[in-house]
């Protein structure tokens, strides 16, 4: 069997994942309903091209994930295996590789990237194995053959390119505060002949 092809998954066990993400976005929401479209929809989405995606019906799971990009700007790869409970709470922007293993309640915040590094020595190179219980910030990217272990929280904008242990944290770059200036005083800066002339 082809590496990235998912291990078959029968139809109830598909529909007991689906019923699983619209419990976890209760939990997460209050309500599934006011987030059918598109937070419920991608991971939907995603259980139903999986599931065709294991059937041996690779055409036909790409078109379910190809629309759901369409609709909701989230790329997420039919052979990525997700486990139950997972949570899209920002879709734009998402991509998630075909050889992307994650574990329960995975939350995903937006604009993460999880996937494959580029190596010459390792032309397949390799891709995130995500434990239970992790959230993945606004604009972090996890890439390579790394572990992510339980409960660990990837914070927004972090590169994470190493392992990170369980119940581990990461953080990108902090923006710094400077004092307030006047105007003139910000233009003459950033533009020095314009304020000679003046």
């Amino acid at each position: 069997m082809d590496p990235t092809t998912p291990a078959p998954v029968s139809a109830r066990g598909t529909w007991a994942l689906i019923r699983s993400d619209l419990d976890e976005a209760r939990v997460w929401w209050g309500s599934a309903l006011t987030h059918s479209f598109p937070n419920v929809y991608v991971a939907v989405s995603h259980r139903i091209a999986h599931h065709l995606e294991a059937a041996g019906l690779r055409p036909l799971a790409y078109v379910v994930a190809i629309v759901c990009q369409m609709l909701t700007g989230a790329e997420i790869r039919p052979s990525a295996a997700i486990g139950p409970r997972f949570v899209v709470v920002h879709p734009s922007g998402i991509v998630v590789g075909p050889d992307v293993v994650a574990g329960e309640r995975l939350k995903l915040f937006g604009k993460n990237t999880l996937g494959r590094y580029r190596d010459p020595r390792d032309p397949r190179g390799g891709s995130p194995v995500i434990g239970d219980d992790v959230h993945i910030g606004t604009m972090a990217v996890l890439l390579g053959p790394i572990s992510v272990g339980d409960g660990a929280r990837i914070g927004a904008l972090s590169l994470v390119v190493t392992d990170v242990p369980e119940g581990g944290r990461t953080k990108g770059p902090v923006a710094t505060v400077s004092a307030p200036r006047r105007l003139a005083e910000a233009e003459a800066e950033a533009e020095p002949g314009l304020a000679e002339e003046a």
